[in-house]
């Protein structure tokens, strides 16, 4: 299987993840991704790496709220715990969009470190010719 599909299966099944916390951030964190060049884009998505989407899904994110948790907070604190929980929402979506981005990248690079401390520590005892 090609490197790019599986960076993009695991990319999606992070952000995929993180939607439940908030609708726009993951796409936000995509779209900051597509313009900083940590991911590519199809010809068809290239406007998701553009200043105009990333300043949309910006305002989206601001913007979006989750009416449920909010009225359980206004219900039980009288309205007091409304700001920490959309701070607490706001911190898991932007946090597990943001490792659904560098997680692929992170174990890409430990398998490069594993299978050069490999090499090195057991290189010279399967390449080593035996004299007979």
């Amino acid at each position: 299987m090609e490197k790019e599909i599986i960076t993009a299966v695991a990319i999606g099944i992070g952000l995929s993840a993180s939607c439940g916390f908030r609708v726009f951030v993951p796409m936000l964190v995509a779209s900051i991704a597509a313009k900083m060049g940590i991911f590519s884009v199809n010809e068809g998505f290239q406007w998701l790496g553009s200043w105009p989407a990333i300043i949309s899904f910006g305002t989206a994110t601001v913007q979006g709220g989750t009416v449920l948790t909010r009225l359980a907070s206004t219900k039980f604190t009288a309205g007091a715990g409304n700001a920490v929980v959309a701070t607490g929402e706001h911190a898991a979506a932007f946090g597990t969009s943001v490792l659904a981005v560098l997680i692929p990248l992170i174990f890409a690079a430990l398998v490069i470190l594993l299978i050069i401390y490999l090499i090195t520590k057991f290189g010279g005892k399967i390449f080593e010719r035996k004299n007979v």
